[in-house]
């Protein structure tokens, strides 16, 4: 169900601006394995890596905030953490988001199971944070797992209809 549709609209924002960085990334990278673009223009098309990353956790965490009741959201928690706010969705729809992203991300990783989706929630709940800082050196290594999150929590909000 989702319970605030303006927060769902703006994580769509910062989906979409993944989307665009990831599209131009990935155009890159035929490039950079190539040699055939400068050490410069490697450097800036990889760090869109970051921004990827900043993007997906941030409209993870909108996503969810627009599918959890507002009463089930304390006052004083306001935060960014994922696994957190995933753990105040009911309990259908936290199934559902751990089923197809472990079925997502076995078409990588043959074998994902729903521990590695544990760990990777666990290990990436502050993503937002650590990856907006992360000159400070707390980002820990993300591979397929956030996008795969963040795009199966909008497709699981999508079609859950708005109370009226």
């Amino acid at each position: 169900m989702v319970y605030d549709k303006v927060i769902l609209g703006d994580g769509c924002i910062f989906s979409r601006t993944c989307d665009i960085l990831e599209e131009k990334r990935n155009a890159s990278l035929p490039k950079i394995l190539s040699g055939a673009i400068d050490q410069e223009n490697v450097q800036i098309d990889a760090s869109l890596h970051v921004s990827i990353i900043v993007n997906s956790a941030l409209a993870s965490e909108l996503f969810l905030k627009a599918m959890i009741p507002p009463e089930k959201i304390p006052k004083n928690r306001n935060g960014h953490d994922l696994e957190y706010l995933f753990n105040l969705l009911d309990d259908d729809n936290r199934a559902t988001i751990r089923s197809v992203v472990i079925h997502e991300l076995q078409h990588i990783y043959p074998g994902y199971t729903n521990e590695q989706f544990s760990e990777a929630l666990h290990n990436q709940r502050n993503a937002f944070i650590n990856w907006r800082y992360f000159y400070e050196g707390n980002a820990n290594p993300v591979g397929d797992f956030l996008l795969c999150f963040m795009r199966t929590i909008f497709a699981v909000a999508k079609t859950n209809s708005v109370p009226e």
